[in-house]
């Protein structure tokens, strides 16, 4: 893949470069030191305290295409060019950092680009079927194989406008596109102002979701990373990326998280709907959540630390899963969502119960792999890049796994504890 063929810079290099540019950008970091649990990253050459301002980039110095025509920036060609195409947010901006890369001196980004990795074929966009192979039943595979940026159909769609202006993108090959666009899936973040962009030296902070020591907030000019704790010298400072499960993490960056706050697995509307009895009566029920726009075939839930039970996923299995009488007032009640904190009709909690008992049964054996790939993953002799990936993808798994033996614990405790009061109820009417 191309990346630019300039020599990396170096942290000074950096810093004054960012300050040319109108940034505030602090004197205290390293901005390209290296660990040997994470590669490269930002250290703090010195203590810093709550509130310290580490950078704060104008929003005109970021790399980022104008959401529409009547705004400052959009008159250039290049930008023209991008908002007359039909290719997404994303897509545009990938197509802009390869017109800054292919620039070369001329691009005032060019020593940010000379600092990007000189390859991103370790990210999952350029897996192949083996090892995509290796990740089956974590979604991961299944986003891979399907629409996101750098996918052929992607890479398609952008060299499609790239080669109707030679100009502007002189080295549009397949590979080069796909470069870019992995670049901007790994660093890109999310702006008001322009949907996505690229924020040279921001991007170089490395993510901790449990307890960053800062995050990105925008204002109306610029972009601000500010410290929310104190770090002390020679410390690795990290910031959040947002409150991602693994999987996505994995996805954008090829890493994951230990003890990810916000861990979580995907559902579909196949297994909800498997996690259903197996009944003549389920065929009328689903045609009714399909109605009702609870339930769609191409929707999903994140089953995730913080939501253990999303309510339109505790809906479908209530709903599949009640007695008739309990079925018939969710219809009358206008087909909502099903809400467990209040009052439900009698064998509601029940059948939710149930549902995600049977829930788990599937998700387990989806998460344990295919027994063709099960002995590479559970391997502790692969040694090399082979070994490397099948060691992350089980931290992938295991982290999943322990979301599911999370909501199977809760459930079951809730279940006890129903049970002893409806033993308590008993005994009261007993003894009146």
């Amino acid at each position: 893949p191309m990346a630019s063929s300039l020599p990396c810079p170096v942290s000074d290099d950096l810093r004054d470069w960012g300050r040319r540019m109108g940034a505030a950008v602090c004197d205290g970091l390293d901005w390209f030191s290296e660990f040997s649990d994470s590669g490269r990253g930002v250290r703090a050459l010195r203590d810093m305290e709550l509130g310290e301002v580490l950078v704060s980039i104008p929003k005109a110095w970021a790399i980022a295409v104008p959401s529409h025509s009547d705004v400052p920036g959009s008159k250039s060609k290049v930008a023209e060019a991008l908002l007359a195409s039909d290719l997404d947010p994303q897509q545009k901006l990938a197509l802009l950092l390869l017109h800054e890369i292919s620039r070369c001196n001329a691009s005032p980004f060019s020593l940010y680009c000379a600092g990007l990795p000189k390859s991103l074929s370790d990210l999952p966009f350029f897996f192949g079927d083996e090892q995509l192979e290796l990740l089956w039943g974590t979604g991961v595979d299944s986003v891979v194989r399907g629409g996101h940026l750098a996918s052929p159909a992607g890479v398609s769609a952008m060299a499609e406008v790239a080669r109707r202006h030679p100009e502007m993108w002189p080295t549009c090959t397949d590979e080069a596109i796909q470069y870019a666009a992995a670049a901007v899936a790994s660093r890109a973040f999310d702006s008001d102002a322009t949907e996505v962009c690229l924020l040279p030296i921001a991007d170089m902070f490395n993510h901790f979701g449990a307890s960053p020591h800062t995050r990105m907030r925008e204002t109306e000019s610029a972009y601000v990373l500010r410290l929310e704790r104190p770090v002390t010298a020679g410390e690795q400072v990290f910031m959040t990326y947002g409150n991602l499960p693994n999987f996505q993490l994995f996805i954008n960056g090829a890493f994951v998280e230990s003890d990810n706050p916000f861990d979580a697995v995907e559902v579909s509307c196949q297994e909800a709907i498997a996690a259903g009895p197996s009944d003549e009566i389920a065929d009328d029920r689903i045609e009714d959540l399909l109605a009702s726009g609870v339930l769609d075939p191409g929707r999903t839930w994140l089953v995730s630390r913080t939501d253990l039970l999303p309510d339109g996923l505790a809906t479908v299995l209530a709903v599949l899963g009640s007695p008739q009488q309990a079925y018939q007032e969710w219809v009358d009640g206008g087909k909502g969502v099903v809400d467990l904190a209040a009052d439900v009709a009698p064998g509601t909690r029940e059948a939710v119960y149930l549902g995600v008992l049977r829930l788990v049964t599937l998700l387990r054996a989806r998460l344990r792999g295919r027994k063709r790939n099960r002995a590479e993953f559970e391997a502790e002799d692969v040694g090399g890049a082979a070994g490397a990936l099948a060691a992350t993808v089980r931290r992938l798994r295991d982290g999943m796994l322990a979301v599911i033996a999370t909501l199977e614990e809760q459930v079951l405790d809730a279940m006890s504890d129903d049970s002893s009061e409806d033993a308590e109820a008993d005994r009261s009417n007993g003894s009146a």
